[in-house]
């Protein structure tokens, strides 16, 4: 069973002063997410693709500066920032199919609550309303 801890008025009032106390951290010691880098990083990579370099040689110069990232990684965060651009930019997302199923009326009615029932499951639910047969 866990223990509740317990810690008197005066260490919260120590700690939040250690807190208030604190120096601002220069930006360049700030840690970054991937993806926030991306947004200043990706020309450079996609400049040094133009050069012939490929993810892997990239994520390899990556590693000897301190960053340890794959080449997957920066793959994938590649994608995702040029689809926030496109996105951003107004062009269409892609739709899944459960979105689309959604949107659309089908041969069950055109009232988007209404579920095509399961086999088997003896429950037909319309409108949020479990009904059995």
């Amino acid at each position: 069973m866990p223990v509740v801890k317990v810690f008197t008025r005066s260490q919260w009032d120590e700690f939040v002063r250690g807190l208030d106390a604190l120096p601002d951290k220069p930006a360049s010691e700030r840690g970054m997410t991937v993806r926030e880098a991306m947004k200043e990083v990706k020309s450079h990579i996609r400049t040094a693709q133009n050069k012939g370099y490929t993810l892997g040689q990239i994520a390899e110069q990556a590693k000897r500066a301190g960053v340890d990232i794959s080449a997957g990684t920066l793959k994938l965060a590649l994608r995702e920032s040029s689809t926030e651009a496109r996105t951003i930019l107004g062009a269409k997302r892609r739709v899944t199919r459960r979105q689309h199923t959604q949107r659309h009326a089908t041969a069950w009615g055109k009232n988007r609550n209404q579920i095509k029932p399961r086999i088997g499951t003896g429950a037909v639910r319309i409108r949020d309303q479990t009904r059995y047969r």
